[in-house]
């Protein structure tokens, strides 16, 4: 497959894969160098695994016209909060490297939601970067994307730290009937 292949998109707000590749190895140097289908990064609270995840949703979402990101958490509540600063905090950062996606948002190009029942940035060509929790499946499970396919499906913290697991049957069936989904997609 060629770059050209992918649909790279015209207006990637400056976050090209030059910037990608810089901020990339001044955040965590060597990670993510062989191929697989699945990642796993594991780290202590602040080795910035969340911040990557976020970076990558950033870079695929503006790179490539059909590529739509799902970002979850156990809970809705706990994603929205973290989510949403760390998408926040990494476009202010890439202003440093001269990317303007954070320009995008301020002029509402890239629709930035952030509620009680919704956290997402929505695209002019409808790709989306979604914020979802195990507590809300309803809401996301089996939903297809408006536009291309879902590229990334990002799970920080898969077990709660704080909450207690009730039925773990049912999360385990939860956690692989997501993973199922996006393959499949």
């Amino acid at each position: 497959m060629e770059y050209k292949d992918l649909k790279p998109s015209e207006n990637n707000y400056n976050f090209n894969i030059n910037v990608l590749e810089k901020v990339w190895l001044e955040k965590l140097k060597i990670p993510f160098s062989t191929k697989s289908m699945f990642k796993v990064l594991s780290g202590a609270k602040g080795f910035g695994k969340m911040y990557l995840i976020c970076l990558l949703a950033w870079f695929f979402t503006v790179n490539f016209l059909d590529y739509n990101v799902q970002l979850a958490k156990y809970t809705f509540a706990s994603a929205k909060d973290s989510y949403y600063s760390t998408m926040t905090k990494v476009i202010n950062d890439l202003v440093n490297h001269g990317v303007t996606i954070n320009e995008a948002v301020e002029a509402k190009a890239i629709k930035s939601f952030n509620s009680e029942n919704r956290c997402e940035w929505v695209f002019d060509n409808r790709r989306v970067i979604r914020v979802i929790g195990f507590d809300n499946t309803s809401k996301w499970e089996g939903v297809p994307t408006t536009i291309g396919k879902w590229g990334m499906f990002a799970i920080d913290e898969v077990i709660p730290v704080k909450d207690t697991i009730i039925d773990e049957e049912a999360y385990l069936y939860q956690l692989f009937n997501i993973v199922i989904q996006i393959v499949r997609e």
